[in-house]
Order: C-alpha cells, then sequence, then structure tokens
C-alpha cells in the first residue's frame, strides 16, 4: 500500500512538474536572437538615435541649431528608413509594427485637438488659477503642478502637455520663464504614475503584458502605489526647482 501511494505521488508531482513547464512556456516572452546581424545593426541604430537626440538638444542650448524643422522626429525617421533599407527581412519588420499603438496615439491627439479646437479645454481652464508671468514661481509652480497631475489624468501626460504649452504661451510665458517649463515637464512626467490612465505608455505596456498572457496591475491597485511615488516625487521637483529659482 505504501509502494502504492509513493508512486502515485511520484506521478502526481511530475504532472504538475510539467504543467508548470507549460505555464512558464507559455508566459515566457523571451525569444532567442534568430537574426544576430539584423539584431546587431539595430543596436548600432538605436545608438546612434539617442546620440543624435542628445546632440541635438546640446546644440539648442548652445544657440548653435535654430531651425525647429530639424527635430527629434527626423532622427527617428531616418534611423527608421536606414533600418528598413539595409534589412533583408523587410516584409518582416513591416508586419511586426504595433499598428494598434500608432493609431492610438494619432487618434488620441486628433482628439485632444478636437477639444482645444472646439474651446472645451479653454472653457474648463478658465476655472482653474491661471499661472501668469507676473506671479510668483512659487504660486505659478503650484498651479501648474495641480493642473498637470489632474488633467493628466483625463488626457494623458502628452496630449495635455501639448496643450497646456498653447495655455501658457497665451498667457505670456516665453523662454525666459525657465522655472515653470521645468515644472511643466517634471509635473507632467509625474502624471503618468498617478493612474494607468495618466500616460498612454501605461496602457500600452498593460495591453501587452495582457496580450502575452501575463497578470497585470488593475486600476485601485496602480493607484495604490502610484498616489505614494507621484506625491513625493512633485514634492521634491517642486522644493527642487523652487530652490534653484532662488540662487
Amino acid at each position: 500500500m505504501r509502494y502504492i501511494l509513493m508512486n502515485l505521488s511520484e506521478k502526481n508531482k511530475k504532472s504538475f512538474d510539467d504543467s508548470d513547464s507549460r505555464i512558464f512556456r507559455k508566459n515566457n516572452v523571451h525569444t532567442a536572437i534568430t537574426n544576430p546581424t539584423l539584431a546587431k545593426i539595430s543596436v548600432i541604430i538605436l545608438l546612434t538615435v539617442i546620440s543624435g537626440f542628445i546632440v541635438i538638444e546640446i546644440l539648442r542650448f548652445l544657440g548653435i541649431l535654430v531651425d525647429r524643422g530639424f527635430s527629434i522626429s527626423i532622427i527617428t525617421i531616418t534611423g527608421a528608413t536606414i533600418l528598413y533599407t539595409v534589412s533583408k527581412e523587410r516584409n518582416e519588420l513591416i508586419k511586426s509594427i504595433d499598428y494598434s499603438v500608432l493609431i492610438f496615439f494619432s487618434a488620441m491627439f486628433v482628439f485632444t485637438a478636437g477639444l482645444w479646437t472646439s474651446g472645451l479645454i479653454s472653457e474648463i481652464l478658465s476655472y482653474i488659477p491661471n499661472p501668469l508671468p507676473t506671479n510668483s514661481v512659487a504660486n505659478n509652480n503650484a498651479i501648474i503642478a495641480t493642473v498637470s497631475i489632474s488633467i493628466s489624468q483625463l488626457l494623458s501626460n502628452v496630449p495635455f502637455v501639448a496643450l497646456y504649452n498653447l495655455v501658457m504661451i497665451d498667457n505670456g510665458f516665453s523662454g525666459d520663464d525657465v522655472y515653470e517649463w521645468m515644472m511643466l515637464a517634471a509635473a507632467s512626467t509625474v502624471a503618468g504614475n498617478l493612474t494607468i490612465l495618466g500616460a498612454a505608455s501605461n496602457i500600452i505596456i498593460i495591453e501587452a503584458a495582457e496580450s502575452r498572457g501575463l497578470k497585470s496591475f488593475g486600476y485601485i491597485q496602480f493607484l495604490k502605489i502610484g498616489s505614494i511615488v507621484t506625491l513625493v516625487n512633485v514634492i521634491i521637483y517642486y522644493l527642487f526647482i523652487l530652490l534653484f529659482s532662488y540662487t
């Protein structure tokens, strides 16, 4: 009897091990590199594109490059074109593009542009205190931080910045108002940590994880952690920029 039970136990253990192995293989998102040459070329182009981002921003900061037509978008398209040209797997590259992400981003910007053109965003912002160049940096940055974090949860942070840029320019802010623009950049970035809807990248990553059979964050679960991260970060950014403005 004991021998029979031991055999059954061993069979069940092996069955569970095989089941776990199948689950692991199903959820394992890592795949082997099948084209080392293309992988190396992709890494080189990726590093070149990132270096191009850094160089172009340094040149603009130094005032050497003033042509706004030459942007990071041109560098990105150039890198993608080179990769497509040198690759022998062009059809596979085209098929592997996540077109749903491109459509999602395009539709999101079209939607937010419609909100701005219709005057709805201006109407909403009319009930919220506006930052003004005549106000103190402390007051302006408190408003910018609050508006950035709250409205980004409705529009997502990138479209929000695209719209709020126009608001700040209409209010009279220019390139000389460095601290307000720094606060907008910092607060809108942190806003993506508060909820899943705060940044489009959150939605894309979660959808990608779920499509591969992986467990992702729920809205409340994300909010519990995100609220702490967002609060701590925005306080640090606010105090740092405020301190920097007094030096």
